[in-house]
């Protein structure tokens, strides 16, 4: 069996001072049966943030880790800004 505890898989990290939010995680276990040719399907089961699951031979856990959330407002610099702080150095 596996246990996860983890966060923010369904409401993103927030951002500070103006910064966008980051992004929310996932967790899923990829299974795989087998066609009537006996070739591998796989078969993703998405978990909740906090659960515990029976594993099996061959199963693969997964865990997408989210972003974080931005800093500063990003938007409020003229790209002619940056091209102009470029040439001066």
């Amino acid at each position: 069996s596996a246990t996860i505890i983890s966060g923010h898989r369904q409401v993103p990290t927030f951002g500070m001072a103006g910064g966008d939010a980051g992004k929310v995680g996932m967790n899923f276990v990829q299974r795989f049966s087998f066609d009537s040719a006996g070739n591998p399907v796989p078969r993703l089961e998405f978990l909740q943030g906090c659960t515990d699951i029976q594993m099996n031979r061959g199963d693969v856990f997964c865990i997408h880790t989210p972003g974080g959330g931005g800093y500063g407002d990003h938007l409020g610099v003229e790209s002619s800004d940056v091209l102009d702080a470029d040439k001066d150095q």
